[in-house]
């Protein structure tokens, strides 16, 4: 499950305790890569890019808000993605992983539909900023966290 919450409040429908009221996703994608260009014995390697932070879900009542702010441009001041996972003896919920976007931008809103079928939403985010943690589990038992981040601006 990949739940996320804007820091300008927009209402999502979870249920999940803790994170009542985020939005729910159906998916992410985020991608980083780099031009590495060999010549003979010489390899020069260029600077990472990183992609936007996409993300899909079905249309909801978040749906209007997300339109709109694709056409205003104002960035909020923090994004949080959560990707829960069931796990463990008792199928707990486990916060797996955690990505917070500092300063996201809604830079690109398509949605898509098919007859008789909910309509579909792509969702991208331009940020200045990202922090990237992942919590380890064995079971139900935590077993600590790596965490990173990355400035876009400063390049650090």
């Amino acid at each position: 499950m990949i739940l996320v919450k804007f820091d300008k409040e927009i209402k999502g429908t979870s249920t999940v305790k803790g994170h009542e009221g985020w939005i729910e996703f159906n998916s992410y994608s985020l991608s980083i890569a780099r031009h590495i260009q060999v010549q003979g014995a010489d390899r020069d390697v260029g600077q990472a890019y990183m992609s936007e932070l996409v993300l899909d879900k079905g249309a909801d009542k978040t749906s209007p808000e997300f339109f709109i702010q694709s056409l205003v441009g104002k960035a909020f001041d923090k994004a949080t993605i959560v990707v829960m996972h069931a796990a463990g003896a008792g199928k707990s919920s486990q916060k797996l992983l955690t990505i917070e976007l500092v300063k996201p931008i809604v830079s690109s809103f398509s949605t898509c539909c098919a007859a008789n079928c909910r309509p579909e939403e792509h969702i991208s985010l331009n940020f200045v900023k990202i922090n990237y943690k992942y919590n380890h589990f064995d079971g139900d038992i935590e077993k600590g966290s790596v965490e990173k981040s990355y400035d876009l601006i400063a390049k650090e």
